[in-house]
């Protein structure tokens, strides 16, 4: 079976709202590292690590931030000035991918965001912690966090892996991808509607799973987002086989593979490279197969 992208690309928001309190920032012992737009912080982090950052917001600003992974699976919360925990991220994307969180504050003051690893023993790995948005909110944030909370819900359903469970999600999904049109930002709608086209998948309804993710493609390319057009390249691929159609699936995955090379991002190559093995020792290509799972392994 061809693998398939889930959640790679910033979307809002997988957030579970909690009264979970925790030291306020006054209490700290240690001034944390501040957080701030235009300046990312890579960082290496272990299993059992927890590390923390600042923020300093007023009141009715809208804040976007993102973790993205690179190796290793982290849970993203943010607290408010008392300490009070106001969100918790956990995308269901393993240890590679976002880990997005957006909100409207109620309150001004110094913020913490705290990033830990989910597992104990986890192996080490990396990430990188982005503030993307700080302003003051617009009416039309509103309807952003709207569609978070929509595209939050439609994740945890998501996660039951029922068939009823699934079908609900799809339709938490396209009210989701409504708001994000209504909103005109065809990067989140491209997010969405490949969130749509993997449960479609995880349905075994191909078709609507080729519909989806065809409809994200140039969605993507307007976007300016090579690596989700890289991703969504290699999903339709991903349909296709799961239709038996693997000529045209490799198709796709040569352009997906061609992307990622060009973008040095070696997860998704590793990927490409073993769903074109794949889909050539199906046709009986095995030398072909050989060489493409050779490439693999190294990375």
């Amino acid at each position: 079976m061809a693998h398939r992208f889930g959640v790679f690309a910033a979307c809002l928001l997988p957030i579970q709202f909690s009264g979970a309190t925790a030291s306020p920032l006054s209490a700290q012992q240690t001034p944390l590292p501040v957080l701030s737009v235009g300046r990312p912080l890579q960082r290496e982090l272990s299993g059992g690590e927890v590390h923390q950052y600042r923020l300093s917001l007023s009141a009715d600003q809208y804040v976007e931030l993102v973790v993205m992974q690179r190796g290793i699976d982290v849970v993203l919360s943010l607290y408010d000035p008392s300490g009070q925990r106001l969100a918790e991220v956990d995308s269901p994307n393993g240890s590679q991918g976002p880990e997005p969180l957006a909100l409207i504050t109620s309150t001004g003051g110094d913020y913490r965001v705290e990033v830990r690893s989910l597992g104990d023993s986890d192996p080490p790995g990396r990430y990188e912690a982005r503030l993307v948005t700080v302003r003051d909110a617009l009416p039309a944030d509103r309807t952003r966090v709207d569609a978070g909370r929509l595209f939050a819900e439609a994740q945890s359903l998501r996660q039951q892996g029922t068939r009823d469970a699934l079908r609900s999600a799809v339709s938490s999904y396209q009210e989701a991808l409504a708001k994000w049109v209504e909103l005109d930002d065809a990067g989140k709608q491209a997010e969405v509607l490949n969130e749509i086209g993997t449960t479609y998948a995880t349905l075994q309804d191909n078709d609507q799973a080729l519909a989806a993710h065809t409809r994200a493609l140039p969605l993507r390319r307007a976007a300016g987002d090579r690596s989700g057009e890289a991703e969504t390249l290699t999903n339709i691929g991903s349909a296709y086989d799961a239709m038996g159609d693997k000529p045209t699936a490799i198709k796709y995955f040569e352009q997906g593979l061609t992307l990622f090379r060009e973008l040095k991002y070696r997860y998704g190559e590793a990927i490409a490279l073993s769903n074109i093995a794949t889909a050539e020792a199906y046709l009986g290509d095995k030398q072909a197969a050989l060489r493409y799972f050779q490439e693999c392994v190294p990375i």
